[in-house]
């Protein structure tokens, strides 16, 4: 997230740097065993597979038992590769289920939905300032997208930009569970970056300002009714 210093998330058992472009973030070596992958239909997946990034990991992972690091590089698909900005839940589960029945053997688990699956985050947030699912692409929501692809026994990870909406601000939202309001903590004077609706929609985050970590925090509720532990990697600008 953006701003000064670091910005420690206790719900995550994590750090999260401010200049990390993302909450969480997966990454994927771009070389794979041609004897694991013969056909072309194959190649042409993992050749998205090794391009897959940008998550809200709402997902478990094998850990190190002394310092909680992943284990092995994750392994799975981005919308971003194929699909960048029109993903929608039929899409989402198709990429799912051939992940399942393709690879899933050789080892690959996540599903990433990356960028354009909320509504514009200066003028749409819910009561508390978070963003908000688009239905349009996602009727079912996203708990069900993750409600499938769990069911499978893959992994969802989910895309979140730093900052605060513009229209939390604007809306001057609550922080969900204190007595602070979007206006405490956001720095106006400045702008972060999101891919979807432009430069202009997020608001950096002053992290000297009371309430400001317990906004972040307020992200962990929803995301844990997605009914997994997280897994954290970043992306860099």
């Amino acid at each position: 997230m953006a701003g000064g210093g670091h910005v420690a998330i206790p719900f995550f058992g994590l750090e999260t740097n401010p200049q990390s472009f993302l909450f969480f973030f997966i990454s994927m070596n771009k070389t794979h065993s041609a004897a694991a992958f013969r056909s072309n239909q194959r190649r042409k997946l993992i050749y998205g597979l090794a391009h897959s990034f940008f998550i809200l990991a709402l997902v478990s992972a094998a850990f190190a038992d002394n310092n909680r690091l992943s284990l092995t590089p994750a392994l799975g698909w981005s919308s971003w590769s194929f699909i960048r900005n029109q993903p929608n839940e039929i899409k989402i589960e198709a990429q799912a289920l051939a992940l399942h029945k393709k690879l899933q053997s050789h080892g690959f688990q996540y599903i990433n939905l990356d960028d354009y699956w909320y509504l514009n985050p200066s003028q749409t947030v819910d009561k508390y300032g978070r963003w908000v699912v688009d239905s349009s692409k996602f009727p079912h929501g996203i708990a069900a997208v993750a409600d499938y692809i769990h069911s499978l026994g893959l992994r969802f990870g989910l895309y979140v930009t730093p900052g605060i909406p513009v229209a939390a601000y604007n809306q001057n939202t609550p922080i969900e569970y204190t007595r602070y309001y979007a206006q405490d903590i956001a720095d106006t004077t400045r702008f972060e970056t999101n891919y979807n609706y432009g430069d202009s929609v997020m608001y950096y985050i002053d992290y000297s300002k009371p309430g400001a970590q317990e906004f972040i925090n307020s992200w962990a509720p929803p995301v844990r009714l997605l009914g997994r532990r997280l897994s954290e990697n970043r992306c860099r600008r």
